[in-house]
């Protein structure tokens, strides 16, 4: 399955994402959130992911918060959910799993995620991206609930 979409457009969007980490998280880590960087691993749920253009920038930006920590490995888990099946596809077909990064995506009702059998842990960082929160606002309300319940 291929996932159209214009690459520098992309490119773009990930940079301006990585600078939008870095003034924010990257913030509440220089005043001392040491809980974040003392995890052995980052997890991340994103909740409407979609086709997770944005799985590798949250992996790498979340390591790099490890980088250089002596004798310990830098680790991200990220799991994307989404109620579009062809979405998840090529999220699936673009994010492998491999050493210190590991990527699940899996088709759920975000309203719902306390039902997920798949999510079998609590995250460290919940994140949504590109949401119509003028479509709906007292579902995406319950949405925000049930992701803030799983930190």
């Amino acid at each position: 399955m291929s996932h159209d979409v214009d690459r520098a457009a992309l490119r773009e969007d990930q940079q301006r994402l990585r600078r939008m980490l870095e003034r924010t998280v990257g913030r509440v880590v220089a005043d001392g959130a040491p809980a974040l960087i003392a995890c052995p691993e980052v997890a991340i749920l994103n909740v409407a992911c979609g086709a997770c253009d944005e799985a590798e920038t949250l992996s790498d930006y979340f390591r790099s918060l490890r980088d250089g920590d002596a004798g310990i490995e830098a680790a991200t888990r990220l799991v994307g959910t989404d109620v579009r099946e062809r979405e998840l596809d090529a999220a699936r077909d673009r994010f492998r799993s491999r050493a210190g990064r590991s990527f699940e995506f899996f088709r759920g009702d975000a309203s719902r995620l306390g039902d997920h059998r798949e999510l079998t842990s609590d995250f460290d960082v919940l994140v949504f991206r590109h949401q119509n929160l003028y479509h709906g606002r007292e579902l995406w309300h319950r949405i925000f609930e049930q992701g803030l319940a799983r930190l």
